[in-house]
């Protein structure tokens, strides 16, 4: 998982920004490009074991309550 997650920052985040977030209650990453617009949110999903997986949040019409004065 963090090596899926290493390569897809490294190629397509590469000059992006990151903030903690709260996304549905939970904590989650907040990526933004370099006029602060919302890319992305990434949330774990996690459980007892451990983090069993990533969602990745890229509909603009969800990340647009994460947008600066949104």
């Amino acid at each position: 998982m963090a090596n899926l997650l290493d390569n897809v920052l490294r190629k397509y985040w590469y000059a992006a920004t990151f903030r903690l977030v709260e996304a549905n209650g939970d904590a989650a990453l907040l990526v933004l490009d370099a006029d602060g617009n919302p890319l992305a949110v990434v949330a774990p999903d996690a459980s007892a074991r451990g983090i069993e997986g990533l969602l990745l949040v890229l509909n603009p019409d969800k990340l647009r309550e994460f947008a600066a004065g949104g």
